[in-house]
């Protein structure tokens, strides 16, 4: 399997929603704040031609003028978009895409942030691509670290069942949602 640039942007947020999602619980389609940042997307830069697919792995909002642009909701994970944009950069500098740049948009903010692939920038994504593909790999998800995001997030129904299992009981909880 692929490191797209959705695992890598939750992989800066939460290694565990790396795994569930990588295994296909896909609890995003439920989420209401998932739902927000979609209609966002889909409602602002309307004159843009939007969803930029690189070879099913990074699915980039839109480009124009050189530049690849990420609209997010908010800022409250600035870092892992930045990240990711950082992986969409990464993967077209791969296909010999030059001179090349990010933006992270934020409409309801009238905001944006700039993001440059930098010196050193293309081995430590190639690091993180490592550890990424180790956390799909393994047969359990990463142990819960509960985090202020968390609450926020689309598996936390999820998450605290297992949490308050624990054990056993959490590792066949999880058998139960394998296919």
């Amino acid at each position: 399997m692929a490191v797209t640039g959705y695992m890598f942007g939750y992989f800066h947020i939460c290694k565990r929603k790396v795994w569930l999602s990588s295994h296909r619980l896909n609890m995003e389609n439920e989420s209401g704040l998932v739902k927000v940042g979609k209609f966002i997307d889909q409602t602002t830069y309307k004159e843009e031609k939007h969803n930029f697919m690189i070879e099913d792995i990074a699915n980039i909002d839109y480009l124009k003028n050189n530049t690849v642009h990420e609209v997010k909701k908010s800022e409250s994970q600035l870092d892992a978009a930045i990240w990711q944009v950082k992986f969409y950069l990464y993967h077209l500098h791969l296909r010999g895409v030059k001179d090349i740049k990010g933006k992270i948009d934020l409409p309801l903010q009238k905001k944006t942030e700039t993001v440059e692939l930098e010196e050193g920038d293309v081995e430590i994504i190639a690091g993180k691509i490592e550890e990424i593909e180790k956390i799909i790999n393994s047969e359990f998800p990463p142990h819960i670290e509960p985090l202020k995001v968390c609450r926020a997030c689309a598996y936390y129904d999820l998450c605290m069942i297992y949490f308050y299992l624990g054990g056993q009981y959490a590792r066949e909880f999880l058998y139960i949602f394998k296919w």
